[in-house]
């Protein structure tokens, strides 16, 4: 399939792309820092006693098109074998990480990563995402998002390579990109909101009485109303449109654990936002400003506590709709944005051998797999380099 720069359309995408921009980790891929038993010293058999009897692992130099190798064989545990990054990296809930290798066998090679706490203690692992080996050697590129275990915030993180039983594989030339996060946590926002309206729209009450839903509120009884895709029209509920009418609205979070969460919203014209009675955001000088309302329109990461967590919203309508918009970390994620390309810049085949177009660095060709967003198989190709690329 050729892949074609083409320009006169709208194309959609989303906004956290799949290669990202963050920086390298040293994670040593290429294993060449090796002890005195010429095994690697950065990658280690991860040693949870399901994995008893362990694998063996052994060095391959200059196995694939020059680059060491290493191979994992001998799989006999009951949960196989799971290859891991002798250290732990720094990183957070809603980061990304690329990892990018080359790899042959045959079943399914995971890709994931462990969770620790600030403590080390362990903190579950991430879902691993899986490929399908083949018994020649191919490029692989997987992306995985860091998330919050069940037991703390994740503090840290191991890269990990799988497989089951009675499976053998080899790997070689392991790249990993880490970018941070903008938006920090994993849990879901409610769907389900109480409203009290119409109500008062100089209403200010105290900030216990935000640590609740209550019954009543403002002298509205309380209505139980669905996000239609993340709004909510509230011009029904407040006795429909016109300016200055006010609402209240009340959602419920339950975390685990105590961690940081992300909170993005809009109204039509004047809101403020409460986490457990403390006002977190606020548009009632100037009101929203921002248009098309979004989600994204006005972002805030603050504080879950372990529990139960109460989200309270006052909206004020405005004079052309009443609609109020909220959306947490993983809404504020699948973001989709629009892009106007108005040329063609080249029309490349990246599933041949032979390239078109010339780069001072040569690019690394991923044939075989899905593209990224795409639901058929395109070759694609990685340029890197220390500083700067120019293709022409």
């Amino acid at each position: 399939m050729r892949t074609r720069l083409c320009f006169w359309f709208w194309l959609s995408f989303l906004a956290a792309a799949s290669v990202l921009p963050g920086g390298e980790l040293a994670v040593d891929g290429d294993f060449v820092r090796l002890n005195e038993d010429g095994k690697p010293t950065e990658w280690v058999l991860h040693e949870w006693e399901g994995f008893r009897p362990f694998a063996t692992l052994a060095m391959l130099p200059h196995a694939d098109q020059g680059a060491n190798v290493l191979q994992i064989s001998g799989a006999t545990a009951e949960s196989g074998a799971c290859l891991r990054t002798a250290k732990r990296f720094p990183g957070k809930s809603g980061d990304r990480l690329r990892i990018q290798f080359r790899a042959r066998g045959t079943g399914q090679l995971g890709v994931g990563l462990y969770y620790y706490t600030a403590k080390g203690e362990w903190n579950q692992t991430s879902v691993f995402r899986t490929v399908s080996l083949q018994p020649e050697w191919q490029s692989h590129i997987v992306t995985v998002g860091l998330e919050n275990g069940t037991t703390a915030e994740t503090d840290s993180f191991n890269g990990c390579f799988s497989i089951s039983r009675g499976m053998e594989v080899e790997v070689s030339s392991v790249k990993v990109w880490q970018e941070p996060g903008v938006f920090r946590g994993n849990l879901d926002l409610p769907g389900q909101w109480t409203v009290f309206a119409p109500v008062d729209r100089l209403l200010l009450p105290a900030a216990a009485e935000l640590l609740a839903i209550p019954a009543h509120f403002g002298g509205a009884a309380g209505r139980a109303v669905t996000l239609s895709n993340h709004a909510i029209d509230l011009a029904p509920l407040v006795g429909g449109p016109g300016k200055e009418k006010s609402a209240w609205l009340f959602g419920e979070i339950t975390s685990p654990i105590a961690c940081d969460y992300t909170l993005g919203a809009a109204a039509d014209w004047w809101m403020e936002l409460y986490l457990n009675g403390k006002k977190i955001i606020d548009t009632m000088a100037d009101g929203n400003v921002k248009h098309p309302y979004a989600i994204d329109n006005h972002v805030v990461t603050a504080r879950l506590q372990k529990g139960r967590n109460i989200v309270a919203a006052r909206v004020v309508t405005g004079a052309a709709s009443s609609i109020f918009m909220i959306g947490g970390p993983n809404d504020l994620r699948g973001i989709r944005s629009s892009l106007k390309i108005n040329r063609i810049a080249w029309i490349e085949d990246f599933n041949g051998q032979k390239l078109s177009c010339r780069s001072s660095a040569p690019p690394e060709l991923i044939q075989g797999n899905p593209t990224p967003g795409l639901l058929s198989v395109t070759g694609q190709a990685v340029y890197t380099t220390a500083d700067t690329v120019t293709i022409t």
